[in-house]
């Protein structure tokens, strides 16, 4: 199955599952139901690393099909959550050790800093365990002692522990540490491989997503070892509340929006390389940002995916495009606003 069909598949399955609601009417594109305006303005969502500004920007052709089905089946309007706001301490670093089975001695926890300069993070190292605690309860663990390294030809590809093996050594840390934050699920189990100093990284992730409305927001992911052991944790997976349900951009219109200042384009190399890129699919999802940013709102986004050329040298490159979704009406003008993930 192409990829192009797996995305037409995907739509339609959303579509059973949104039920005839979803669908849109072309007279209903662009037009924000009564109800819409009693909804407060959310502070506009900051996209790092943004393609530059150049005078031969990048053209986006769209495989056969996939906007009118992406019209027909995404939602005209989804919510918007505000984040639940905290820092991070002291207390919460040491409650974290301790479901780690690490307790944190008292002479530690008097000698130990408060916070960091930056008020945005803070470390903590008890026995094997290397922690970085970020605001609004995302967090990044690792085991030093769990060696996620082999000495192996940089030529292999596949970690030594298995899908499934990987998914249940994950299932059963989270059974035992309770740490899976409500509502994810497992969604995948992916390779990492890193290859540097003659070693090689052989790590897989069991990688977990919460559904709001059937699109996935934030990540809870497990690092499991050749050996089997879990070696890491990475939450970027914040506590959110209803803001309200808002207009969101037709597919149409996201893809209108690839060319403005608010999309972010990965996977072109600069500007003008790859002049071309070929869209394959689109999907819709929740942004998060990185797990150290001080986000305000979690929004929905457009993803669009698929690959760009560069006819003079034969490279082929993975393209990814991100829009925010929410209509611009609705969103706070950057002046006036305090950018999410930026201070």
């Amino acid at each position: 199955m192409t990829r192009r069909c797996f995305t037409l598949v995907a739509f339609c399955a959303l579509a059973a599952a949104l039920g005839p609601a979803a669908h849109r009417s072309p007279t209903a594109l662009g037009t924000p139901p009564p109800e819409a305006a009693s909804l407060r303005q959310v502070p506009p969502l900051v996209l790092p690393r943004a393609m530059a500004v150049s005078s031969d920007p990048c053209e986006f052709t769209f495989a056969s099909g996939l906007l009118e089905a992406a019209n027909m089946y995404f939602p005209a309007e989804m919510p918007v959550y505000e984040t639940l706001r905290s820092e991070p301490t002291q207390e919460m670093a040491c409650a974290l050790s301790e479901l780690l089975g690490e307790p944190v001695p008292d002479d530690m926890r008097a000698s130990a800093p408060e916070t960091f300069p930056t008020g945005s993070f803070y470390v903590l190292q008890v026995g094997d365990l290397y922690m970085s605690c970020f605001l609004h309860g995302n967090y990044s663990v690792t085991w030093r002692n769990r060696d996620p390294y082999l000495p192996t030809s940089l030529h292999e590809t596949q970690p030594a522990v298995g899908i499934d093996e990987t998914a249940a050594a994950a299932d059963a840390f989270l059974e035992q540490t309770g740490l899976l934050p409500e509502g994810a699920r497992l969604t995948r189990v992916v390779p990492t491989r890193i290859a540097g100093r003659g070693q090689v990284v052989l790590v897989r992730s069991a990688v977990y997503r919460r559904f709001h409305h059937g699109f996935p927001e934030g990540i809870f992911a497990v690092g499991v070892n050749c050996d089997g052991e879990v070696c890491s944790i990475k939450r970027n997976m914040r506590d959110p509340r209803e803001v309200g349900v808002y207009p969101i951009l037709s597919p149409d219109e996201a893809r209108e929006a690839l060319s403005s200042d608010a999309a972010r384009i990965e996977g072109l190399s600069r500007p003008g390389v790859f002049a071309e890129a070929t869209i394959e699919s689109v999907e819709m999802e929740y942004y998060d940002g990185a797990a150290g940013w001080d986000m305000d709102t979690i929004q929905p986004i457009y993803c669009f995916k698929g690959t760009a050329s560069d006819l003079s040298t034969g490279i082929v490159r993975d393209v990814k495009a991100t829009v925010p979704a929410v209509r611009p009406e609705f969103v706070l003008p950057v002046e006036l606003a305090r950018p999410g993930g930026q201070d």
